[in-house]
């Protein structure tokens, strides 16, 4: 804590000061100001060298590296999060996004127009869009392209909030994001990987981060 702060003060000083600025430190707080009062009650109490009242147990000084090596290296998104990502082009054809969803589970899509990144449509935009034309007769969905859902509608109703993310942003920050956004009814945001601030193409987007990920995430925490 002293090497990340550069102050020399003590561990409880230290764990106050980054309790609002590093995740680790906020999620395990409590522990380790508990871990706190441990070392002064081995530091401070005095019965003599045959009396010692406290002893950490072996799984308390594991649970204490476990942090400290989370603290030192908490990981990264582009370490677990890495991967092909399903992408389509205002010509392709809204058959393609459905048989995306049958066959490969993917259920959102970043969208681009030749070389312009527009959005991230989802299943719950592509939803919308079949349940607003659920009486057109003979809806042939074959012929309908990306462009003419997205066109036909406000963005707000067919793309979701999404965040890009470097691949080296610590799993601590993901999970507060995501948690942040459940709080604000944000339910369906996603995390885009990629090394550009501003997405230009889709070779760009080196992977991406739902709710549904989000398991794997606390695993990792």
């Amino acid at each position: 804590m002293k090497q990340k702060t550069q102050k020399e003060s003590s561990f409880g000083s230290l764990l106050t000061y980054l309790k609002s600025r590093n995740q680790v430190i906020q999620r395990y707080y409590d522990q380790l100001d508990v871990y706190r009062e441990l070392r002064n009650l081995i530091v401070h109490e005095d019965y003599g060298r045959e009396i010692k009242l406290t002893v950490p147990t072996q799984y308390t000084i594991d649970e204490f590296y476990n942090i400290r090596r989370k603290f030192e290296n908490p990981g990264q998104i582009g370490d677990y999060f890495k991967g092909q990502v399903t992408t389509l082009n205002t010509e392709d054809y809204l058959s393609k996004a459905l048989n995306c969803i049958r066959t490969a589970g993917r259920s959102k899509f970043p969208v681009f127009d030749q070389t312009k990144f527009l959005g991230l449509l989802a299943d719950k935009g592509l939803l919308y869009w079949l349940s607003y034309h659920a009486s057109d007769q003979a809806l042939d969905i074959t012929s309908v392209q990306i462009k003419d859902i997205i066109n036909k509608h406000n963005t707000e109703d067919i793309f979701i909030y999404y965040k890009v993310k470097h691949p080296t942003t610590s799993i601590y920050e993901v999970a507060d994001w995501f948690e942040k956004n459940q709080r604000n009814g944000r339910h369906h945001s996603v995390v885009l990987i990629s090394k550009r601030e501003i997405i230009h193409q889709p070779e760009d987007i080196m992977g991406i981060i739902t709710v549904f990920d989000l398991p794997v995430i606390e695993e990792k925490l």
